[in-house]
């Protein structure tokens, strides 16, 4: 077996990889747990280190403190994503916003982001083009 099958495109887990996601949308996602998204979950988390510790840190800021890492250093970026129809422009604010309040949205794009193949397809289209 060649372990090269199992190597990721480093660059892509930071600065995300585009995928096709259906129905003219597509989605530009960094690696799951990449070391930009722990540092901002830490940085987040840190001023409730003592509710955490407690066990009082409560759904609803652990969500908050979630979708804002997801925000900022998972979801990067999107193309003809729309809500009711409607084109949702790209920012971390909506971004933010939709991984708050939607919460199957919000597991699908972890779910994508934690695909090895994802970042494996850039080492692909990275040797294709030279």
């Amino acid at each position: 077996m060649d372990i090269g099958k199992f190597r990721t495109n480093k660059e892509a887990e930071i600065e995300g990889a585009w995928v096709d996601i259906g129905d003219g949308c597509k989605v530009k996602v960094a690696r799951a747990n990449n070391s930009e998204y722990t540092k901002k979950m830490q940085k987040l988390s840190k001023p409730h280190a003592a509710q955490a510790r407690a066990g009082n840190l409560g759904e609803e800021l652990a969500t908050e403190i979630l979708c804002e890492a997801m925000a900022e250093t998972i979801l990067l970026d999107w193309e003809g994503l729309k809500d009711g129809g409607k084109v949702v422009p790209y920012s971390t604010n909506a971004a933010f916003e939709i991984l708050r309040d939607v919460p199957d949205f919000r597991s699908f794009i972890f779910d994508l982001a934690s695909e090895a193949a994802v970042f494996r397809n850039e080492i692909n289209e990275d040797a294709k083009g030279n």
